[in-house]
């Protein structure tokens, strides 16, 4: 990288020059990057050695609502504050009802005579119940968590995400072919605006496109494809895409993340991620691409023992590698002024399948030769309009920033919790200076005459 030379006398703004930084798609830290790419179902998990920035924790209801207006937050506290001591984010998740599980209905609704009901299918034999969705009181049950939950947890830094879950089957927001269980339109209708009202910080994804009959109030969230690669594309009606398609919500993902946790039946059926290129190792590539799917829950790639023995990395990381976004620098330009200011031009590119959808602020400094970072300048960008393909160019001005001798000046993401992996950018330059930063030029003054 070549030095750009600035003059403490300049006068105006100078003629604006753009300096070119080399692209670097390939580094493996990429994989590590916050918001994207396959994650871990639940703590036990969590330390695994596989690329991951975010853990599913999937928590039943019943421990946490111990009354209609009470709650014990210890079981989300200590998931949260595991998967934070490992220096990632948690995506959280709620049911009352998981095939083959306890039940997760609280107890003071059993108490009160909520109706449930028993069945043998989804191998659960007996041993999880539904609750009746069509008792109210089990509908305000929910609406009080949710207020709840948003009043405690919105923009809670160590969280990721949430998918609210709750009603029906592992909280998927279906029963099945039991029809008359089902939650009436219009109480569906209550708790997504809940969501809605209840947090305005968090990302919240929810399962079907149809959850509200009110379109322009599903645009606000994302979706999550519990079915991934099984149930995902396709011409049926419960086929993801097509509802996502049914719905006129294909561009849904240029503003809202697309996710999904891999089916473990389409695990089993499909062979995705072996060594050779079957037809359904192809499947799941094509399911990312379509879907512009940004993170998946995917737990047998996480497991303990192991990825199952069809399995290879290296496949299993190229589908990784597809997922979410890939920033990148392409250029830089810097313009002193008379006051030693320095204005700074970037333009950024995403060469990913989604969007960045994370808020987090960017910061400009410069460092000296022995890292002591100078002038520095935080901006709030809107990374999340950077669509992939294209490119933005963004600005800023740092004052003082023209003056240091053998000064680098760096940029990063900064993320929300200390001790996190950085949002690394594809260049060559990413990490070169500092750790963390991206380098965008070499500066030094002007000698005078």
């Amino acid at each position: 990288m070549s030095s750009i030379l600035l003059s403490a006398r300049a006068t105006g703004r100078s003629p604006q020059e753009w300096e070119l930084l080399t692209y670097d798609g390939s580094a493996p830290a990429l994989d590590w990057n916050p918001l994207r790419g396959f994650m871990p179902d639940g703590v036990d998990q969590a330390d695994s050695t596989f690329p991951h920035s975010m853990v599913w924790i999937n928590l039943p209801l019943r421990p946490i609502m111990t009354g209609p207006s009470s709650f014990d937050w210890t079981s989300v506290e200590e998931a949260l504050n595991h998967v934070r001591s490992l220096g990632y984010q948690t995506v959280l998740h709620f049911y009352v009802d998981y095939p083959g599980y306890s039940t997760g209905i609280p107890q003071f609704l059993l108490d009160e005579g909520l109706q449930t009901f028993t069945y043998g299918d989804l191998k659960n034999n007996g041993k999880s119940i539904c609750p009746d969705y069509r008792d109210q009181r089990i509908v305000q049950a929910f609406t009080a968590f949710l207020i709840a939950l948003g009043a405690r947890y919105d923009g809670d830094p160590r969280i990721a995400s949430i998918v609210p879950g709750l009603y029906g089957f592992r909280g998927d927001w279906q029963v099945g072919q039991h029809s008359s269980w089902e939650m009436f339109p219009f109480d569906k209708d209550l708790l997504v605006s809940t969501m809605e009202r209840s947090f305005k910080k968090t990302m919240l994804q929810l399962r079907h496109p149809s959850d509200s009959a009110d379109h322009d109030l599903i645009r606000k969230f994302g979706l999550y494809d519990a079915a991934f690669v099984e149930l995902t594309l396709g011409s049926h009606a419960w086929n993801f895409w097509q509802q996502v398609q049914s719905s006129d919500m294909t561009d849904l993902w240029q503003t809202q993340p697309m996710t999904a946790g891999l089916s473990p039946l389409g695990f089993d059926k499909t062979g995705v991620f072996t060594d050779k290129a079957t037809t359904e190792g192809k499947k799941v590539l094509e399911c990312i691409r379509t879907t512009h799917l940004s993170w998946l829950v995917a737990p047998d790639i996480f497991d303990a023992k192991g990825m199952p023995s069809p399995m290879k990395k290296d496949d299993v990381l190229k589908a990784d590698r597809l997922t979410g976004y890939q920033l990148s620098v392409s250029a830089v330009s810097l313009s002193p002024d008379a006051q030693n200011d320095l204005a700074v031009e970037v333009r950024l590119e995403n060469h990913g399948i989604a969007p960045f959808y994370g808020r987090w602020p960017m910061e400009i400094s410069t460092v000296d030769s022995k890292g002591h970072l100078g002038s520095r300048v935080i901006e709030h960008w809107p990374l999340a309009t950077i669509l992939p393909g294209s490119s933005h160019v963004f600005s800023a001005k740092l004052a003082n920033a023209g003056g240091i001798d053998g000064a680098h000046l760096l940029m990063r993401i900064v993320t929300p919790l200390p001790g996190m992996r950085p949002v690394r950018f594809a260049n060559i330059s990413q990490d070169a200076t500092l750790d963390g930063w991206l380098t965008l030029a070499n500066i030094r003054p002007k000698a005078h005459k």
